[in-house]
């Protein structure tokens, strides 16, 4: 977590404000003002679009409460769980009683599931761990690198997708 000294709440970033052993601290939730206000009313439509995608809320953690109201990445990770959990217990109501269209067996495919959960808890261990040891500039920087790769990569995809499904109309 970074550490922000101060002399005076004129020199601490939006949100924030200084406390008596001179260092930045977010401002609590309450008493609320306006501006925090319209934010948290764009909560219920973000979670909205995410359970249209079948997605849970971690995807809109940086957007509000990194970006809009500007909390650490740690503290939004904490403040955002139980979003994550409201809507991703949705989306597991509205799929447990789903079929399978082809199969006589549920929509959801727990063999994959069973694949995909301990990568998923390792790579957050993970994750976690190489968090706390380097610092934020390096995290943003890989990041970013990764989802550039990817990006190509997908890219790459379509573009021979399409120019397969290019030659099969031909």
């Amino acid at each position: 977590m970074v550490t922000i000294i101060c002399e005076n709440n004129g020199h601490c970033p939006y949100f924030y404000f200084c406390n008596p052993n001179d260092h930045c601290l977010h401002e609590p939730v309450f008493p609320l003002t306006l501006y925090p206000i319209l934010v948290y009313c764009l909560f219920p439509f973000a979670s909205a679009l995410c359970n249209l995608s079948g997605n849970s809320f971690g995807e809109y953690k940086v957007l509000l409460m990194m970006d809009m109201l500007d909390y650490s990445e740690s503290a939004a990770t904490v403040l955002c769980y139980p979003l994550i959990v409201g809507t991703a217990l949705y989306n597991f109501v509205n799929l447990i009683f789903k079929r399978h269209p082809g199969k006589d067996t549920s929509a959801v495919d727990y063999n994959i599931i069973i694949i995909i959960i301990p990568n998923i808890l390792y790579g957050s261990t993970i994750g976690a761990l190489v968090n706390k040891f380097i610092p934020p500039i390096v995290a943003d920087s890989l990041i970013i690198i990764i989802l550039g790769c990817f990006s190509v990569k997908f890219f790459l995809r379509f573009y021979n997708f399409r120019k397969e499904g290019q030659l099969k109309k031909k």
